[in-house]
């Protein structure tokens, strides 16, 4: 079963709808496994085609080859591609392949501490990063100083993509400009803003993230590319400011990870199934158990950190304005950020989250499937519904975006 082996590279093969049909017979008969196929024309309510674009795309269908391995395209034989309009290859970024027999050790956090039990670990003497390993190791069959090391390759890409976003992004096809440059402009003029410390570094970092995302640079997508600002933006600023190493940094992100992995298995980070507490939420409570670690706190300080940010964070709706993830989505990244931070400090201080973990992600699963359709991101209420957000919305569609600044009109308002 390729859906439960691990990381994919893919295949995509554009075909006529009369031909899809045949060249999935061919595939078969070639023991080539497709997993699906899928319409190119996904109808949203907000996204107008012309007639020639609709006309189109209602003749194209696309079909999705997944393997363990490359896929060699010659492979794919002449009368198979022969039925193609188009071949597209899609590397793993990142392979990590799954064992074939798997015993996770935990994928909650009260199964995490049935687990430390069950090992007679005291939390004080297990740091919180060689919990994640755990999982992670049981997940992919990799050591810690491999597991450790994969993860570095991310803080490089983090680090990296805050720097880039810092000189400056542009892109023609947005609502905001380079803003976070703007930012560390006052940040270097004394008593131009409030000096919120550590604050003020997160802010920059994630803005600076979510414009590289914007822009179509490279971002890590963690837990989603609409709330990618909030992780890094909180672990690479505090690893900085603390004077932590690459390898630091790596551990501190494994324990946003497990984090994640308790969101992901009883909720969603889906905002599309339940709002943006689903996307900012899960990022927020993913960083603050990071900078718990990063600072020295064990275990229980991490969590309680997450469910302070959770339970602060439940109920946010998803209403992007013009259907990008622009606007709220980056002010929503800083306030995810700014709640983890706050969080961080209060868990290390010893505040009580009264509500566990695992049952705040249960509240966070059941507000989820209340949330009204109209603010699970498609566009159809909350600040995307507003005159102001159509005002845009048409200018986009006419090409008028901002490419790369942060006061076009008719985008800065107040």
């Amino acid at each position: 079963n390729i859906d439960s082996k691990g990381d994919r590279h893919m295949c995509l093969l554009y075909v006529s709808h009369s031909s899809a049909a045949l060249l999935s017979q061919k595939l078969a008969a070639k023991q080539i496994s497709c997993r699906k196929w899928i319409n190119v024309c996904h109808r949203h309510e907000r996204v107008r085609y012309s007639k020639e674009e609709q006309e189109a795309n209602e003749k194209i269908q696309m079909i999705l080859i997944e393997s363990l391995g490359p896929i060699d395209i010659e492979s794919i034989s002449d009368d198979i591609a022969v039925l193609c309009a188009a071949v597209i290859m899609i590397p793993c970024v990142m392979p990590v392949p799954r064992p074939e027999d798997i015993n996770l050790p935990f994928t909650t956090c009260s199964e995490m501490q049935s687990w430390m039990g069950n090992n007679h670990c005291v939390i004080g003497e297990w740091l919180p990063f060689e919990l994640a390993c755990q999982y992670e190791s049981a997940r992919s069959g990799l050591k810690t100083t491999e597991i450790v090391e994969k993860m570095a390759e991310i803080v490089d890409i983090y680090d990296e993509s805050i720097k880039t976003g810092l000189r400056g992004t542009t892109f023609e096809d947005r609502i905001l400009g380079a803003q976070s440059v703007i930012y560390k402009q006052n940040l270097e003029k004394n008593g131009t803003l409030y000096d919120l410390g550590l604050i003020d570094s997160v802010i920059l970092y994630t803005s600076a993230f979510m414009e590289m995302k914007s822009s179509f640079g490279l971002i890590v997508a963690g837990p989603t590319a609409g709330s990618c600002g909030t992780v890094p933006g909180c672990i690479i600023a505090a690893g900085k400011k603390l004077g932590k190493d690459r390898t630091d940094m790596a551990r501190a992100l494994l324990v946003c990870g497990l984090v994640g992995v308790f969101i992901a298995t009883k909720s969603t980070f889906a905002a599309e199934e339940g709002g943006c507490q689903a996307e900012c939420g899960a990022a927020g409570a993913m960083a603050a158990a990071g900078l718990v670690a990063l600072k020295g706190g064990d275990t229980r300080q991490c969590f309680v950190a997450s469910s302070l940010t959770l339970q602060s964070l439940l109920g946010m709706v998803c209403d992007p304005i013009g259907n990008r993830v622009e606007a709220p989505c980056l002010m929503r990244n800083v306030c995810a950020a700014s709640m983890a931070c706050s969080s961080a400090n209060m868990a290390m201080s010893n505040y009580t989250a009264v509500i566990p973990f695992d049952e705040v992600i249960a509240a966070h699963w059941e507000i989820c499937k209340a949330m009204p359709r109209s603010l699970r991101c498609t566009g159809l209420g909350g600040l995307a519904a507003q005159p102001s957000a159509r005002k845009i919305e048409e200018e986009l569609l006419k090409g008028r975006g901002c490419s790369s600044c942060s006061c076009s009109t008719p985008f800065n308002t107040y």
